[in-house]
Order: C-alpha cells, then sequence, then structure tokens
C-alpha cells in the first residue's frame, strides 16, 4: 500500500483533502453515502493522517497502519472526543483503502471498548408544543421563515439537509398536475437527496402547516429556495432561540424529527405510515427509534415559562397566534 501520510500536508506544504475528489478508487462507493457524512470521514480521516505525518509514521503495510490506528483512536478518546469521530474515522479509511476495515483486528477492537466507555447518545424528541412555542420566538424576532421550517420539519420528519435544500418546484398540491391526485387540500414534498437515498418525499399533513407553507411558497420565485439558510445557519439560530427559552441545550433540530415521528406513534399513527414518512429502510429501525423516544419524553422537564407557553399554545389556534405575533412587530 501506498504511504498513507503522502495524502495530507506537512508543514509548510499546501494540502491535498480526502474528499470525494481525492479517493479515486471509491467514487461509487461515495455516491452511497449522503455529502453530510463524506464530509465527516473527509474531516476525520483527514485528523488521523496529520497525526501520522506529524508523528513521523508512514505505514508501508496494513498490519502497521492497524496498529497505529489503534494508537490514533485511544489518543482520541483521552482527549474526549465522542464515539462519532472515531467511527468516522475508521470509516473514512475504508472509502481511502476499500476492504481494508476487513483487515484491522486491532483497531476494531478498540473501536468496541470505545463504544462501552463512551456510547453514542441520542437528542431527545421535541413535543409539538414545545416546537410551536420555538416557531413563535423565532418569528418574534423577525424570521418567519425559520419559523415555518421548524414547524414543517416536526410535521414531515424531516432533516436540517432536507428542509434547507427545499425548492419552490419541490412542493406540490393534490391538484398539481404532476401528481394527478384530484386533491387540492393535499400538499407534498420532493425530497432531492437525503441520508437514504435520492427522489423521496413526504406529505404535510397539520392544516396550518399547509396553511403557512401555501404563504410562504407565493413569494418564492420559480427555481427558488424555499427557506433562505444553509445546514449552520439553521443550527446557530435554533440554538440561540432555545437558550432564550431556557429550553435544555441537548435539543438539536434533529430533535424536530425525532418529535414528529414520536408525536405519530402517541397519536395512534401505524408504525408502517410512520416509517414511509421517516424515510427509514426497515421498520425494525422505526420501531426502535419510535419506542426509545417515546420513553425519553417522560424523562424531560421544563421551566414554568415554557410550560405556561406550552398551555396557551396548545389551548389557541396556532395561525391566529402567529397573526398576533406578526401585527405586535408592526
Amino acid at each position: 500500500m501506498a504511504q498513507v501520510g503522502t495524502r495530507v500536508k506537512k508543514k509548510g506544504t499546501s494540502s491535498t483533502s480526502v474528499s470525494a475528489t481525492s479517493i479515486a478508487s471509491s467514487r461509487l462507493l461515495v455516491a452511497t453515502l449522503a455529502p453530510s457524512t463524506v464530509k465527516k470521514y473527509d474531516f476525520n480521516t483527514e485528523q488521523f493522517l496529520q497525526w501520522m505525518v506529524d508523528n513521523g509514521h508512514h505505514p508501508t503495510t496494513v498490519p502497521h497502519l492497524d496498529s497505529l490506528l489503534a494508537q490514533y483512536l485511544d489518543y482520541v478518546y483521552e482527549r474526549g472526543f465522542g464515539l462519532g469521530a472515531a467511527n468516522s474515522t475508521v470509516f473514512g479509511l475504508e472509502l481511502l483503502y476499500p476492504g481494508v476495515c476487513d483487515q484491522l483486528p486491532m483497531s476494531k477492537k478498540m473501536l468496541k471498548g470505545f463504544k462501552k466507555l463512551k456510547p453514542s447518545t441520542s437528542h431527545p424528541p421535541l413535543t409539538w408544543p414545545v416546537t410551536c412555542v420555538i416557531a413563535l420566538d423565532m418569528i418574534q424576532k423577525g424570521h418567519f421563515l425559520a419559523g415555518v421550517a421548524t414547524l414543517l420539519a416536526f410535521d414531515s420528519y424531516l432533516r436540517i439537509s432536507e428542509f434547507t435544500n427545499l425548492y419552490r418546484e419541490d412542493i406540490a398540491l393534490g391538484s398539481d398536475v404532476r401528481i394527478g391526485a384530484g386533491r387540492p387540500d393535499r400538499m407534498y414534498l420532493r425530497l432531492r437527496k437525503t441520508k437514504t437515498g435520492p427522489e423521496q418525499g413526504v406529505e404535510v399533513l397539520n392544516p396550518d402547516v399547509k396553511a403557512l407553507l401555501s404563504i410562504v411558497i407565493k413569494r418564492v420565485p420559480v427555481g427558488g429556495k424555499v427557506f433562505p439558510y444553509d445546514d449552520a445557519q439553521y443550527r446557530v439560530l435554533f440554538h440561540r432561540v432555545c437558550d432564550d427559552l431556557k429550553l435544555p441545550r441537548d435539543y438539536v433540530p434533529h430533535s424536530l424529527r425525532h418529535g414528529g415521528a414520536t408525536y405519530g406513534y402517541l397519536t395512534d399513527m401505524s408504525f408502517v405510515d410512520i416509517q414511509v414518512r421517516g424515510r427509514w429502510s426497515s421498520l425494525k429501525s422505526c420501531l426502535g427509534y419510535v419506542q426509545t423516544f417515546r420513553q425519553a419524553l417522560i424523562s424531560r422537564s421544563f421551566p414554568p415559562s415554557i410550560i405556561a407557553a406550552c398551555n396557551i399554545v396548545s389551548n389557541r389556534p396556532l395561525l391566529s397566534l402567529i397573526s398576533e405575533v406578526l401585527h405586535g412587530m408592526e
């Protein structure tokens, strides 16, 4: 095998990224992964390769690489990095050298120990009332589109990359000739790229969310993005609003997807329908997902201000509350 260290920068030289463009032998493997996943693999693998260069290691055999990777996983663990960084390093090497993971026995044992000592943690689901409170606060701060995106992500189990990459043409009513369903009260989303594959979709169910999205798309030009945010911009806004509301800090944008699926289960939606809406590849993964988060809901606690706001949201029409917020800003 070629010297691994030659693929990263040495001090004083230019950098060569371990990305899809530099992994010529693995383009088909890269194509099976979401861009965000490739980006994680890229970053963490490059960190490992740079670590080897900085420490003067240039393995030419797989056993030597295995030994160094095992040392690096221990290094990563001792410095407090999470399981995601360790997994991404190992799987990133598989992209760089297809088949190599089957030849790394020591590193696999280290990764198994990593998982036992530092298991991955799932982010908790949001409830619909708390989601509405977050959306209303976004709107009050002047971020109407972010508020609508938040409600849509909960309703349609959307990942952040899915709703930040929606275009005007990706939204269709049931009366749209492209659908041919003849039901103007229905609304569908085309999801061009998802974690589980391209060209998927989901129906928007909540009447208030459909009404809000209908208002939004009337203002979006042909070919325009529905929500003018990228992943990082929305995350920053989401966390700032949650901090202002004094919500627990373990809520993340993905909590909207978690919460929507759990809400579907609690309101008697069938597991098959939840699986289809959430675009899970297997019913087994969907079952574990929903059952875990149902229990997580029970363990949550909120400050009195959030409880009071949720009571208001639960007893008044959402569109009426949004209208009041908008009028109050005039």
